[in-house]
């Protein structure tokens, strides 16, 4: 071999050691396995902030509905208060709502009633790989009636 072949077999020797020694596609595929857990965690805590969020809509919107009803007591039907309570209901979309009204017998004792209102809904999840459940919130409260 001559001097040429052995300088050109030396640098292809050298390109070849270099490149099985470089690490410049491990950043590669460690990207390729990094980015879909990093996604789909990012992606799960939007989630648990709008599973959060519904909650606490529903929470705000049974306490809206019982105080409705204590204030105006007498005034309004079961119909009025879940219709008030729904429209309370801010930032949900999706799934369906059911708000119920509930009153208890008034106490000859204190001269009271208990009314409860209850507020569920059909959670949807963004993902189809979580499977989509109720939510339920209640909230209760006495209305007083005046001794007759």
């Amino acid at each position: 071999m001559t001097a040429k072949g052995h300088r050109i077999a030396g640098r292809l020797a050298n390109c070849l050691n270099r490149v099985w020694r470089s690490r410049r596609g491990n950043v590669t595929a460690e990207f390729a396995l990094a980015v879909p857990i990093i996604v789909m965690l990012i992606l799960g805590l939007i989630e648990v902030g709008r599973i959060v969020y519904t909650q606490t809509a529903l929470s705000f919107a049974a306490q809206e509905g019982t105080r409705y009803a204590i204030v105006r007591d007498g005034e309004v039907t079961t119909e009025d208060i879940e219709q008030y309570a729904a429209s309370k209901l801010i930032g949900v979309i999706d799934g369906q709502m059911a708000v119920f009204a509930a009153t208890a017998p008034i106490d000859p004792g204190t001269n009271t009633s208990l009314i409860t209102i209850e507020v569920s809904l059909d959670y949807r999840p963004w993902f189809p790989y979580i499977p989509g459940f109720t939510m339920r919130a209640d909230s209760s409260g006495f209305l007083a009636f005046p001794n007759s």
